[in-house]
């Protein structure tokens, strides 16, 4: 009687998970984890993301179908699993969210209310004991099935914002979610254009944050409370608000209507309405999109698995259509002496990474190799080249300029060139697309060197982006910061395509110089070089003995005339 009841329960809810399916992009096993988790916080007054991100933990990978299996040290890895999320998010909503900022992302993004019943933070902690006792009926969701037969709101509305959080609606409801957690800190329909920036690179910061220690990386030494004061902040949010600005004097010049560019009362200079937050991300800024989606999943999945503390794993796969966004770390050759985690002189912190990072998949997949920098390698524009030909992956050139300012102090910028195929010698352009100049215009590029060109081609010598060969619309000829960018994988492969390349420059100059010597030789034997170092051998010809200067081109050892 007690099996037939169990397989009725376990029909009932499958049954309940494939309808859900039919309305919300997850799977089976994520749909059954959520309506569990949403049964045990129901009624929570006083929700946090981390207790939300412990009862995810506390799931994990359960399977129903093997519900009986359950093992004896399963409790208390769940436990461990737990505590050790909900720490980490803990510090995260205190230290890098402001503003509250973690509460916005319950209400707002997952839709959940705060209002009514009992506190469920500490829920997590007896984890251990119920499991030992109840086994698999403790993952039972048969309570929630109840509650949505009577309003099903609740469910419906978690799972609608975790698709949306999650980036399974697609970019633009990612983009649009964005927008609406940073309008709630607005008076008016707009957001404030520094928020919104601010927001992006705060979750973009946490996101590497709990990636570092869920898999037991070396934990990142980030620069809490970034304000939108820093330099790379700061140049993200002029450019939405000149972008927002440009879109508004079009829209007025042209007399066809732009409703949303249309502030609310209560708004000022400093907001911007959706579709002009929404254009400026897509044009300019892609991967800002892909900010709330990443922290989520790595949220909710990285700390899901049984064990996180085996190096072997691979990392959870995110979904598809999703590109996640990781801040880079920076790493250089280890032959010069410095540590594989080394900092750079041009970017003082995160936040001076993140506009560049949020501009393409390559420069946003967690490592910036360092190729050349000035302060290491000279000004040279023979040792950059040496540094950069040869690598078989894209590579990111960075330049930090300063002007002096009226009162003497120093306005500092920075300037990014991207390109995603390797470096050649040409007199001409070559690349595709990929390519761009600083953090917008996407323009073609130009590699050559002075010796190639000095004398008769009359090029600019050094590297050239967009404009004409003649007159580039930006010339270098000494830079500061060369990387090699992309996943840690890709860049390995550039520095293995860059080694084979110079072990065949090694073997062709040893080539070159072996033959030298040996037309040298010949050169000094026949009295070319006007030499007396084998003039004794033409002495020797007729004498006693019969010796000839045919044994000296004997190829066996101890041959003696």
């Amino acid at each position: 009687m007690g099996n037939s009841a169990s397989a009725t329960s376990a029909e009932e809810e499958r049954a309940f998970v494939h309808k859900l399916g039919d309305r919300f992009p997850l799977g089976d096993a994520e749909l059954r984890k959520w309506t569990w988790v949403v049964g045990k916080i129901q009624g929570s007054k006083s929700l946090s993301l981390a207790t939300l991100a412990a009862w995810s933990s506390v799931y994990g990978d359960f399977d129903p179908d093997r519900s009986g299996e359950i093992d004896c040290d399963l409790p208390s890895a769940r436990t461990k699993q737990a505590d050790r999320v909900f720490k980490a998010t803990s510090l995260v909503e205190q230290d890098i969210f402001t503003d509250h900022l973690g509460d916005a992302i319950i209400r707002v993004a997952l839709r959940i209310s705060l209002e009514g019943g009992p506190s469920s933070d500490q829920h997590h902690l007896n984890l251990a004991t119920s499991l030992a006792t109840e086994g698999g009926q403790w993952y039972s969701i048969q309570s929630t099935i109840k509650n949505c037969a009577v309003d099903s709101s609740v469910l419906d509305s978690f799972l609608e914002g975790l698709s949306v959080s999650h980036g399974r609606r697609g970019t633009r409801s990612s983009l649009r979610l964005l927008f609406e957690i940073a309008s709630c800190y607005s008076d008016g329909e707009g957001a404030v254009a520094a928020r919104l920036v601010q927001i992006s690179y705060q979750l973009t910061l946490a996101a590497a944050f709990l990636r570092s220690i869920a898999l037991n990386e070396m934990q990142m030494q980030v620069d809490l409370k970034q304000s939108s004061s820093d330099i790379g902040l700061k140049s993200m949010t002029d450019s939405l608000l000149s972008f927002a600005k440009d879109q508004r004097q079009r829209a007025h010049y042209s007399g066809i209507g732009y409703p949303t560019t249309q502030i609310a009362s209560g708004g000022s200079d400093t907001d911007v309405s959706l579709d002009e937050f929404t254009d400026w991300a897509e044009t300019n800024v892609p991967l800002v999109a892909s900010s709330l989606p990443t922290f989520i999943h790595v949220l909710f999945h990285f700390f899901s698995r049984r064990n996180n503390d085996s190096e072997d794993d691979e990392p959870p796969r995110f979904p598809p259509g999703v590109t996640p966004i990781w801040l880079p770390r920076v790493t250089v050759d280890r032959t010069k002496g410095v540590s594989k985690n080394a900092p750079t002189s041009i970017f003082v912190d995160d936040a001076s990474k993140f506009p560049l990072a949020c501009t393409t998949m390559n420069i946003a997949s967690g490592r910036w190799h360092r190729l050349f920098a000035s302060d290491v390698d000279g000004m040279s524009m023979s040792c950059m080249m040496s540094s950069i030909l040869g690598y078989g992956g894209a590579t990111l050139i960075v330049i930090r300029s300063k002007d002096s300012s009226e009162r003497g102090k120093c306005c500092t910028s920075l300037l990014g060139a991207y390109t995603g195929v390797p470096w050649v010698e040409s007199p001409a352009f070559y690349g595709n697309s990929s390519a761009f100049c600083s953090i917008l215009g996407r323009i073609p590029f130009l590699f050559n060197r002075e010796a190639r060109s000095k004398g008769y081609d009359g090029l600019a010598h050094g590297l050239g982006f967009g404009g004409s060969p003649e007159a580039p619309r930006l010339y270098l000829d000494e830079c500061m910061e060369v990387f090699g960018v992309g996943t840690w994988r890709e860049v390995d492969e550039g520095l293995l395509a860059r080694a084979r390349v110079r072990e065949e420059k090694q073997k062709e100059i040893r080539k070159v110089l072996k033959g030298a010597k040996g037309e040298f030789l010949k050169d000094m034997r026949s009295g070319v070089m006007g030499t007396k170092i084998f003039a004794h051998r033409e002495q020797m010809r007729g004498r006693d003995g019969d010796c000839s200067l045919e044994c000296e081109e004997a190829t066996e050892e101890n041959t003696h005339c």
